[in-house]
């Protein structure tokens, strides 16, 4: 939670806008176990280059991950409704 606006407005200047998560069932801000806020944050033009804004992301002091994930998946299954 210390500095956690100066965060806030780090982030958004790389051209996002970020809601704090709210825990369910109050108005009330999510804490992680850990103690940490989380950050829920939408880029209106879209993420044109996910890894470079990863790695500019995780610069930002108070930052500990960005939920952006990488080589994790070996195959992807799509489903239809047909």
């Amino acid at each position: 939670p210390y500095g956690s606006a100066f965060t806030r407005r780090k982030i958004e200047a790389l051209g996002c806008h970020g809601e704090w998560r709210e825990a369910k069932d109050s108005k009330q801000l999510f804490i992680t176990d850990e103690g940490h806020y989380l950050l829920d944050l939408v880029f209106p033009r879209g993420i044109d280059h996910p890894e470079k804004l990863h790695e500019q992301i995780k610069e930002i002091p108070g930052v500990i991950e960005t939920g952006l994930f990488f080589h994790l998946a070996k195959r992807i299954f799509i489903g239809y409704a047909d």
